[in-house]
């Protein structure tokens, strides 16, 4: 099916107030591991997506040279991740894994070097079990071995662990013996972090097969799977959305809910719908993990990757991910808090029609006039005295507002995108003046509601810049 319009629009509710602090009610984050690591969401890339089994020293090598050449790595791209199939059957006569000679004929400590000469980090994989997941073959887990794979890695300069949870013996598929598995794991890192001084990013891949809580991760993984695997497919997307965004309570620094790696540029999505997997996974602060070929990746892909600003949202180190404000018949509305005050609102259509979706300041978390009037805001002022302003923000493609009482001065840009049809960023900055010779002590900012017809890809900013 064509999709007739972008599955996402967003809007970011700015104050610029000087000296002046608005408010925003933030709940305490969960408790998270204490290794330092990951302190915003881990962005890089993994070849299991577009690759499978078939990963060797020259992909992982030529992949890293192009995150640097391409932009992926001007953008924060860092991690250059090995999923399955690296390493023999079998271990060696030691007990040790052993990386497969064909694959990689210099083994995983001179990949890493390579790849750390390029300025990235190499990730790793392994499983919980005594195999691997890979239906194929099935390659040694490290049920049993955690402490000495954990201590390979680290002395083959491996900057993440990517920890599946395949194969597990019938005694340890259980809700207590899965968490023990994944903690023995994270302690034997830790324990291998002390003896090399190598830190290496834990990533929990258990799926909550066997009914785990994803409240019980926090404390163990600085990233975990909340969902199954995702797929190249616009509903499968959404699906693995729905479930990730109830999640948002357990997210912060060094703690992240991992709705798996991005299908962005594999082909079976519009780039619409790459668009809004990408906003989407931004907006609830989720590992931005590539899972197709950037050796090859397209303009148009590369550009979906890149942007800054959906890049910034995800990386705001604040730490929050976005909850959901309403959810109606495919339309959502989300708001995720900033680290510098500002408030960001994202409106989502995953409907296949055009749809208008409707919110107001107070409804996204900002404090709202109890006045009279709809979009009505308050200066107050040292003395105890008052100054209302008027706010009045039109639908997306209408003129900007005009007038209000006192007078304020609008300006107004309409600024082209990337090659969306139509793509506009509608900048509003409203200007109000103080009373000369006051002081203010506290702004509350008008209650507007924002009409977003979804017909064109567009973000709508507007500023209120209290004084000159």
């Amino acid at each position: 099916m064509t999709r007739k319009l972008p599955s996402l629009a967003v809007a970011a509710v700015l104050a610029v107030l000087g000296a002046v602090a608005v408010q925003v009610s933030r709940a305490a984050p969960a408790a998270a591991l204490d290794n330092g690591l990951a302190l915003t969401p881990p962005m890089g890339f993994n070849d299991w997506n577009a690759f499978g089994c078939n990963v060797d020293q020259h992909l992982i090598e030529q992949t890293a040279d192009a995150m640097a050449a391409n932009g992926m790595k001007a953008a924060g791209y860092s991690y250059v991740n090995i999923d399955d199939c690296w390493a023999l059957p079998e271990r060696d006569a030691n007990g040790n894994l052993v990386p497969d000679p064909t694959k990689f004929p210099n083994g995983i400590q001179a990949v890493a070097d390579y790849v750390h000469h390029d300025g990235l980090k190499l990730g790793i994989y392994e499983g919980s079990g005594t195999k691997t997941c890979s239906s194929s073959h099935g390659f040694p887990g490290s049920f049993g071995h955690e402490y000495d794979d954990a201590l390979q890695f680290a002395q083959w300069h491996v900057d993440y662990l990517k920890y599946d949870d395949c194969n597990q013996p019938a005694d340890q598929q259980n809700i207590p013996a899965t968490v023990a598995r994944y903690t023995a794991m994270r302690d034997a890192l830790a324990a291998a972090t002390a003896q090399t001084g190598q830190p290496i990013v834990f990533s929990i891949c258990e799926k909550t097969d066997f009914g785990v809580p994803n409240s019980a991760w926090p404390e163990i993984g600085n990233l975990w799977r909340t969902t199954g695997d995702i797929h190249d497919q616009y509903s499968r997307m959404v699906s693995l959305f729905h479930t990730n965004v109830q999640l948002a309570s357990l997210a912060g620094p060094g703690a992240w809910n991992d709705p798996d790696m991005l299908e962005i540029g594999n082909g079976g999505q519009t780039d619409a719908e790459y668009r809004s997997e990408f906003s989407l996974w931004s907006e609830m602060a989720a590992p931005l993990i590539a899972g197709t070929d950037l050796h090859s990746a397209s303009p148009a892909t590369l550009a979906i990757y890149t942007n800054a600003d959906v890049i910034a949202i995800d990386q705001d180190p604040l730490g929050k991910q976005s909850t959901i404000v309403s959810s109606t018949d495919g339309h959502w509305v989300l708001t995720k808090p900033l680290a510098n005050g500002d408030v960001l609102v994202a409106l989502f259509n995953e409907t296949s029609s055009p749809a208008t979706i409707t919110t107001t300041a107070a409804a996204a978390g900002l404090s709202a006039d109890a006045g009279p009037g709809a979009g009505t805001g308050r200066i107050t002022y040292a003395d105890g005295t008052t100054q209302q302003f008027a706010l009045s923000v039109p639908d997306w493609y209408s003129n900007p507002p005009s007038g209000s009482d006192p007078p304020i001065t609008m300006t107004y840009r309409n600024r082209s995108g990337n090659t969306q049809q139509a793509h506009a960023i509608n900048v509003f900055l409203v200007k109000v003046p103080l009373q000369e010779g006051k002081t203010p002590s506290g702004v509350t900012l008008p209650d507007v509601s924002s009409t977003v017809t979804s017909g064109v890809p567009a973000m709508h900013v507007f500023g209120i810049a209290i004084g000159d």
